[in-house]
């Protein structure tokens, strides 16, 4: 009878154990998709698509490197696939579900992205409180990084822009900070 209740005690506190296990690494994983982490290193970057008139366009989620970009699905659609600018439109980057990102003073911000193809395009770093740029880059590219530091506390996004005459797809995009 006592080996009984030291198994079923021992299977108890195994099963125990386990479930605590199980929820540490869900709610490690989950905190990972939403937010940032204590480095700044944004998880969750989402996107607006203005066209030449300033109408919101499209928005979602954009991929933040080139191998989770790789791993999408193949999307279906009828002109243009999604985060496509248009000769003239804007992509604005932000934090999802929060908008601009917040940094500190003298925190380096470098904002990266790639395009599916070399093109004419406009880059920045857009200080939202003051409406000026940070730092900018315009030219020929297929993607790239810019970094820039901001001189006080601040809220920052970041703009691409297509001035190529066909359309280009910003295939990822990722902020550091």
């Amino acid at each position: 009878m006592k080996k009984r209740k030291k198994l079923i005690s021992f299977v108890v506190t195994f099963i125990f154990l386990f479930s605590l296990i199980n929820m540490n690494v869900m709610a490690s994983d989950s905190n990972q998709s939403v937010t940032p982490n204590t480095t700044g290193t944004s998880y969750s970057v989402g996107y607006k698509i203005y066209d030449a008139d300033g109408n919101l366009r499209e928005k979602g989620v954009i991929p933040i490197s080139e191998e989770a970009a790789s791993l999408e699905p193949s999307p279906t659609y009828d002109n243009y696939p999604p985060r496509t600018l248009i000769n003239g439109e804007r992509m604005t980057l932000d934090l999802i579900g929060v908008g601009a990102f917040i940094v500190n003073k003298n925190c380096n911000i470098t904002m990266s992205f790639g395009l599916n193809r070399n093109a004419n395009i406009f880059a920045g770093i857009y200080e939202t409180p003051s409406s000026t740029y940070l730092k900018t880059w315009s030219g020929f590219s297929g993607g790239l990084s810019i970094s820039a530091t901001p001189s006080r506390d601040t809220n920052v996004v970041g703009h691409i822009s297509n001035r190529s005459s066909d359309p280009i797809t910003v295939t990822w995009a990722s902020f550091n900070f």
